[in-house]
């Protein structure tokens, strides 16, 4: 084997690799390189067989070859983005909450739904945060399912930060989701940037993001996320059934009066019906 023919081969293998070389290549550029990779590849093998062989292939069986391989890799890497590939997601800057009842509701403990609307209340009560952005993000999943992720957006003046709340539902891919939020996170960001303000007067983004997901996530799954998020410079907060415990309690110690708890229904955060105490 020739230097050049070994150097050929050499490239073929990063090509086909470069996924794990580079992991913030794009991924749709990672699968064209490795197709063409493995392309070329067979190709290199197919000359430098020929050269220890000393025969030569004629010219149509070798271009057969690679045609084949071709369509292989082609259908391996559609199968790999099936199976694996970044959910889907139209992003809507619409009302979170639809108000259904303003009347007062009777304590209830709160659900992880109510600590995602009330932790940083819209009305600025708590910690006097002021809402920038919220709405709801409809993910189409590998399996064509569908999934909407809730979101917010609040300023903290006193911290001079913003930050985003999501509420994941209760789903089999809230894995997905939260790996979703990773990146997609800069949809919502850009949403709540106001091009009419100067820039010095609006809080940076501080990296915040707290997720509030009903499906508890693995020990693996966490570990996972929290690399990913790093990797995209965000310090995130999973909160899911004990965090929700852990505030009941509190708010049973406290004996604090109810904000009022709310539900989803017809795909939209409302405000629970008045119940009689």
């Amino acid at each position: 084997m020739t230097f050049a023919q070994a150097l050929s081969l050499a490239a073929g293998f990063l090509a086909v690799a470069a996924a794990a070389c580079w992991p913030k290549l794009p991924g749709r550029l990672s699968y064209l390189l490795a197709g063409a990779g493995i392309c070329w590849l067979v190709y290199s093998g197919i000359t430098a067989l020929q050269a220890i062989l000393g025969t030569k292939l004629p010219h149509e069986d070798a271009v057969g070859i690679v045609v084949v391989a071709t369509l292989l890799a082609a259908g391996i890497f559609w199968h790999i983005h099936r199976a694996t590939g970044a959910p889907e997601a139209a992003l809507a800057a619409r009302p979170l909450v639809a108000e259904v009842n303003a009347a007062k509701t009777s304590p209830r403990e709160p659900t992880l739904l109510t600590l995602f609307m009330t932790d940083s209340a819209a009305d600025g009560s708590a910690g006097n945060l002021s809402v920038q952005a919220n709405g709801y993000v409809n993910l189409t999943m590998a399996d064509d399912s569908k999934l909407r992720v809730f979101y917010t957006m609040l300023d903290d003046p006193a911290k001079k930060a913003r930050f985003i709340n999501c509420y994941v539902p209760e789903s089999a891919h809230t894995y997905d989701a939260c790996e979703y939020i990773a990146t997609g996170y800069r949809q919502i960001v850009d949403q709540g940037a106001d091009p009419a303000s100067a820039a010095s007067a609006s809080p940076a983004f501080a990296g915040r993001v707290f997720i509030y997901h009903e499906t508890e996530l693995t020990r693996r799954e966490l570990g996972k996320l929290g690399e990913l998020y790093a990797a995209n410079k965000l310090k995130p907060e999973f909160r899911g059934a004990r965090y929700a415990e852990t505030q009941r309690q509190g708010a049973r110690r406290s004996k604090s009066p109810s904000a009022g708890e709310f539900v989803i229904k017809d795909g939209l955060i409302m405000r629970a019906p008045t119940r009689a105490a």
